[in-house]
């Protein structure tokens, strides 16, 4: 299992403007931008990309994606909210999307780990993880104190899903 992780992939003030965002926002957004998903507040990113932070995010997490794979691209792209309690069991992504990954806004909370087969990623503010969740069973650990904001994008292959 090959898990790809780069530190400080976001800066802490990067962060907090999405967690602002969403803290601020997530209610505001007309239906089509969000979505309830289990438990969690889901801000579908793609949409707002034409705004200048948005935009350099996105663009940092396809030259991410580039390093590893230069025939993915990030196809879904989203900001999450996961309140206490909240997770996500054990899982493979479609086919359709071979790379997954995770950035985590905050690390504030206890609990909500991800888990990828049998390795705890650690939970660190800025920090980008990425693996082939089409591929390897992975989920989300209950939080058991606090909120948990991650952006998780899922990849395509410009060649269609192998």
């Amino acid at each position: 299992m090959q898990l790809h992780q780069q530190s400080n992939f976001l800066t802490k003030e990067e962060c907090k403007f999405f967690i602002d965002f969403h803290n601020n926002n997530f209610f505001k957004l007309p239906e089509l931008f969000k979505e309830i998903h289990r438990d969690t507040e889901v801000i579908h990113y793609s949409k707002l990309i034409r705004e200048d932070i948005f935009n350099y995010v996105y663009c940092k997490i396809a030259y991410f994606i580039q390093s590893i794979n230069k025939n993915y691209y990030p196809n879904y792209v989203q900001i999450v909210k996961w309140p206490n309690q909240a997770s996500q069991p054990e899982h493979k992504d479609f086919d359709y999307h071979p790379f997954t990954s995770i950035i985590y806004l905050n690390d504030d909370y206890d609990g909500g780990e991800t888990f990828v087969e049998d390795k705890v990623i650690k939970k660190e503010t800025g920090k980008i993880v990425g693996f082939t969740g089409a591929n390897l069973a992975h989920g989300v650990n209950k939080i058991n104190n606090g909120t948990r904001f991650t952006i998780p994008v899922w990849y395509k292959d410009i060649y269609g899903s192998k």
